[in-house]
């Protein structure tokens, strides 16, 4: 039997860049905010496919458009935002080619000015508008709730202005300067998975692939995970 060992070498923790030097991460971390609402006149349900648009109540020039999806035992959150020219990049190829064809018409259960109740299969929906909120229930038990402690801030595009707050325009770490010509982009957003006590992703970093906590006192972890596909499992 032989055995070929291989060292990888990795980045070193001063090099690397944490939470602390970055402005997008020290302007949205732990911020929370219940100015994204739906506006419920704008909710139209079409086959397999809800539409929305989202709006700013702080910032009448964030407008977004949010589309709830059904592909079988799948539901598709996606929110980007409206007349941002040259569009807003999107990752590409999210979706295996097989999953369009697996589209599945919504039941729709009630619709208030508050709330949208859809059922998919065996899964209860709920889409609530204010602040904008989606909740997954499977045989009567919550699964998953999508903001749920109201980390949503979604940075619209916008002119520059004297006084801006500093990191919006530019940024530098180390000898790297990052300029940034259409402003701040950030987004975030809180995801629970209940009843499931770990999250396994592939990390930036080495690290395990049951990803450690970015919180907390007792954490060190200080980076993020980027680009980080999440799974979970039960307990």
């Amino acid at each position: 039997m032989l055995r070929n060992q291989c060292s990888i070498p990795s980045l070193p923790p001063r090099i690397s860049q944490n939470c602390k030097d970055s402005a997008f991460c020290t302007r949205l971390r732990g911020n929370t905010s219940s100015a994204f609402a739906i506006d419920g006149a704008s909710v139209t349900i079409k086959g397999p496919a809800v539409h929305a648009r989202v709006l700013n109540k702080e910032d009448a020039n964030g407008t977004f458009a949010l589309t709830l999806t059904a592909y079988g035992g799948i539901v598709r959150l996606h929110i980007t935002e409206l007349s941002a020219t040259p569009a807003r990049y999107e990752v590409p190829d999210v979706l295996l080619p097989s999953v369009p064809s697996m589209a599945q018409d919504w039941e729709v259960v009630k619709k208030t000015p508050m709330k949208l109740k859809l059922k998919l299969g065996t899964a209860d929906v709920e889409l609530r508008f204010a602040p904008v909120q989606l909740a997954i229930a499977v045989g009567g038990k919550p699964v998953l709730t999508w903001n749920d402690a109201g980390s949503f801030i979604f940075e619209h595009r916008r002119e520059k202005q004297e006084g801006d707050p500093e990191g919006w325009w530019a940024e530098s770490f180390k000898t790297h300067h990052d300029s940034k010509p259409r402003g701040p982009e950030a987004i975030s957003f809180d995801v629970t998975m209940h009843q499931y006590s770990h999250v396994y992703g592939l990390p930036e970093r080495a690290t395990s692939h049951s990803l450690n906590p970015t919180r907390g006192e007792s954490n060190s972890n200080t980076h993020l995970h980027r680009l980080t596909a999440h799974f979970s499992t039960l307990t």
